[in-house]
């Protein structure tokens, strides 16, 4: 029976629960008294929801006096007239099978006044025309009953959207999670195909949360996700969706009536870029953050919302990686694109394995002799059915895959063998460089890794050289200084590599435990001519000189870039107007054919 009342009473409670509020008092319930004057028994039933429960008064009178009694109590309710309700009761043993029993006619007429009283939902079921009801216990029992019945419907009614609620949305933000923007995009996908309209997915993803979280804690975190929130709620139009898809990203659905919707999406993004225009209040600090954002279209980029999804990610990061902050369509191009970053990726886990690396050796010369003083370790892939890979296409690929360090690990061990290798058979260098990723770098085992292979292959730490670059050790400062002062300690020598592309600041410059600094090729592709490159050269001489560091230029290709950078004073140089990178074969046989003069001392010391 409690099933059935329920089921009638779906209507009745969503009224109340889904009620807008008007600032008009309940006169309108008072005003309605006068239409009942005519009927001779009455039957108010007061609902009052506090969390999940009803509580309900039933007053049963022929008194018109108590009844307006209660009207005017109601009146200093908050009214909701345009949910109220009016019905006649029919068939009331299938809808409220107590009413029957209590002698309640079907014919009985009734009105629902559901109201809100200080922030409560409220609300009164009038029950009139009762005029074969005779008072007396026996009535009142029933009457009870049917109250009792009533209340408990409504209260199982209202648990169970609240545990309905519960399901479908996050409970950090309060907004629609990925269950129900899931089942929300499947139903726009069914209108869209038979209207034949387009709808968006968007992947909204906070740039750097990640450190937010790590230096500010994940409560400030979860603040900013509760105040992103809310900003992006409000830039949400009524036909839209917002969800809270996973961590720091969110999802929207857009729907439009018209056939394109691709049109509208600048105007969108346009709107969306305001929400981060002013800082964020978290804690005593403001913030100010960007998100980065994909977006895939329906039909053209998929028919689920599975495909939707993805291929919306896939844009998002392409937004991300290109300028953070900024947004990307999904794109035939851009899928040909991840379908072969997923094939090299697949391929790459199985390359170290599979022994299809190989390392290149380029040779580090003084200029003024021509002498080979030192190598560097370069990277090669034998991909099976391509040609040899570039570190340019893969390096990247295998830092966002966790891939780098095992590689890395590698590299180092291998250029130790080799070099090792080079002395037995009369090859004598100072040093062999290898280039340290920053993903390598920020590793806690990194130092003791670096140590082990040292030890286990019996290479001295003075004939080891790692390159960092500018943005390598940037990233986590004083974590890579202590890193580097280790390893220094130890004997490693440090080289700052692509000096002058990132931050080069004078002050981490003069901080680090470097030996050399390696001048980028883009201050030395145009020299001779251009006056800013030379100017840059000298002073770069004059500051290695005063802080005591070995300098040395690469991408040497023409006689008179040479030239220039002797006639300048810089004495060691890597190039291709030497040598390209070389295998190892080559490399033994290019120091075999071009050594004159062995040089066994420091840079400055190498003489004709």
């Amino acid at each position: 029976m409690h099933l059935r009342v329920e089921s009638a009473l779906i209507d009745f409670s969503s009224q109340i629960q889904n009620a807008n509020t008007t600032k008009t008092a309940l006169k309108v319930a008072f005003e309605a008294i006068p239409q009942f004057t005519h009927h001779r028994n009455y039957l108010l039933v007061h609902i009052d929801a506090h969390s999940n429960f009803y509580e309900m008064d039933c007053i049963y009178s022929d008194d018109k006096k108590i009844f307006e009694r209660s009207m005017l109590h109601m009146a200093s309710f908050e009214s909701l007239p345009s949910t109220q309700w009016k019905g006649t009761l029919n068939n009331a043993s299938k809808f409220l099978p107590i009413l029957p029993e209590a002698g309640i006619p079907s014919t009985c007429e009734i009105t629902l006044m559901p109201a809100l009283h200080n922030g409560q939902v409220t609300a009164y079921l009038i029950l009139y025309n009762l005029n074969s009801i005779e008072p007396g216990e026996s009535t009142q029992s029933l009457l009870m009953q049917f109250r009792d019945i009533l209340a408990s419907a409504l209260s199982n009614i209202t648990l169970k959207k609240q545990l309905q609620y519960q399901a479908d949305h996050d409970s950090l933000t309060g907004l629609p999670n990925r269950k129900l923007i899931k089942t929300e995009t499947e139903k726009a996908i069914q209108v869209a195909h038979t209207q034949h309209h387009e709808i968006a997915i968007m992947i909204l993803d906070i740039d750097r949360f990640k450190m937010i979280n790590d230096s500010m804690g994940h409560i400030i975190g979860d603040e900013l996700l509760r105040q992103l929130a809310n900003r992006l709620s409000q830039f949400t139009s009524r036909r839209d969706l917002l969800s809270r898809f996973a961590g720091d990203e969110f999802v929207f659905l857009f729907t439009s009536e018209r056939e394109s919707i691709r049109n509208t999406i600048p105007d969108i993004i346009d709107r969306l870029d305001r929400v981060f225009i002013d800082p964020y209040s978290l804690g005593s600090r403001n913030v100010r953050i960007s998100a980065s954002k994909g977006i895939a279209i329906y039909p053209d980029d998929g028919d689920t919302f599975i495909d939707l999804l993805k291929n919306a990610d896939a844009a998002m990061y392409k937004a991300k990686r290109d300028k953070p902050g900024s947004h990307a369509f999904f794109s035939k191009s851009l899928h040909d694109s991840l379908s072969d970053e997923m094939e090299i990726e697949q391929d790459l886990i199985d390359a170290l394995t599979e022994n299809q690396f190989e390392l290149y050796y380029q040779p580090s010369i003084h200029l003024p002799s021509g002498n080979m003083i030192g190598a560097e370790a370069l990277l090669r892939w034998h991909r099976p059915g391509h040609a040899m890979v570039s570190p340019d296409i893969f390096i990247e690929l295998a830092e966002d895959t966790g891939l780098i360090e095992p590689i890395g690990n590698w590299v180092i061990k291998q250029a130790c063998e080799s070099f090792l290798r080079w002395q037995q058979q009369g090859i004598v260098l100072e040093y062999i460089s290898i280039n340290v990723s920053s993903v390598q770098l920020k590793s806690s085992k990194f130092v003791d890794t670096v140590k082990h292979i040292l030890h286990v292959t019996g290479m001295k730490p003075t004939h080891l050289e790692l390159e960092i670059t500018e943005t390598a050790y940037i990233k986590d400062y004083q974590a890579s200084l202590d890193k580097l002062k280790e390893l220094r300690t130890f004997g490693v020598k440090i080289a700052i590599d692509d000096f002058g592309t990132g931050y080069a600041s004078l002050k981490y410059l003069k901080q680090l435990p470097a030996d050399r600094l390696k001048i980028d090729r883009l201050f030395i592709k145009d020299l001779p001519e251009n006056p800013n490159d030379a100017a840059i050269i000298s002073s770069l001489v004059t500051l290695t000189k005063e802080l005591n560091l070995e300098l040395i230029a690469e991408g040497i290709e023409k006689d008179a870039q040479r030239d220039h950078l002797i006639k300048a004073g810089v004495m060691m140089a890597q190039g291709y107007l030497m040598s390209p990178p070389l295998s190892n074969e080559d490399f033994k046989n290019y120091y075999i054919s071009n050594r004159q003069v062995l040089c066994l001392g420091s840079f400055s010391e190498c003489s004709e």
